[in-house]
């Protein structure tokens, strides 16, 4: 076993986080091993260089923000991976993006973003403190799902049952709420390729809770990296 296989084996085996200071040299150390390796091919080591800039942004960001807020770089290193994929800046996937359990999150400018990129639009059949209708259109056209208009929605009795209707943000800014919800289900439902048919959450469907629990959590976006590290060796 070569020297460089035995530490990709070691980084995709899960172990004690590291102290908070010494993350960043250990992936960063890792990921010039990859770049210097001799045995390594041409595509793997450009994904190590790739990856190592998403780092370094990823720790620039991480400094960046405000004082006592808790940032992995390598999450948002991930955040600019998945952006790159769809089009966006690296500003606007660090900001945009999050990762809940492994599973994507967006934020609903975002999604516009995305949808209008891709030529959609939609109309407002109902946008008020008791729901949001919207109805979908392409190139100034509405879209049909099969003989009716394609239509997703969100209102007052979908948040009773969820029991998101105490939840601060609905109660507050219940129209905005709604209008999100509704937003990311016309996605989910009739524009799937707009996130390259990766399923992700769209605002009001993961706690505000659990996405700070996420961005804190150092092992689990280390670990990914790494499983993403050992893939690319596997395939050369």
């Amino acid at each position: 076993m070569s020297p460089l296989t035995e530490k990709i084996q070691q980084a995709a085996t899960p172990a004690p986080a590291p102290a908070p200071q010494e993350q960043p040299g250990q992936i960063s150390s890792f990921l010039n091993d990859i770049i210097a390796a001799s045995e390594v091919g041409s595509a793997a080591r450009a994904n190590a260089v790739q990856m190592k800039t998403d780092f370094t942004s990823g720790l620039l960001y991480a400094r960046g923000t405000a004082a006592g807020k808790k940032v992995d770089p390598a999450d948002i290193a991930m955040r600019i991976r998945f952006g790159r994929d769809l089009g966006l800046t690296e500003f606007q996937a660090a900001r945009g993006i999050y990762f809940i359990n492994g599973v994507p999150a967006m934020m609903g400018t975002v999604i516009e973003l995305l949808m209008r990129r891709h030529g959609y639009g939609w109309q407002f059949v109902q946008r008020d403190t008791k729901g949001c209708v919207l109805r979908l259109t392409k190139g100034g056209t509405v879209v049909m799902d099969g003989d009716k208009p394609a239509i997703a929605s969100f209102n007052e009795e979908d948040a009773k049952r969820m029991k998101k209707d105490k939840k601060d943000t609905y109660m507050e800014d219940p129209e905005s709420m709604y209008y999100w919800r509704a937003l990311g289900r016309l996605q989910k439902f009739y524009c799937p390729e707009v996130t390259d048919y990766v399923s992700v959450l769209a605002p009001g469907e993961v706690p505000i809770e659990d996405v700070v629990t996420e961005t804190e959590s150092r092992m689990g976006a280390a670990t990914a990296l790494a499983d993403k590290l050992a893939e690319i060796k596997g395939a050369e």
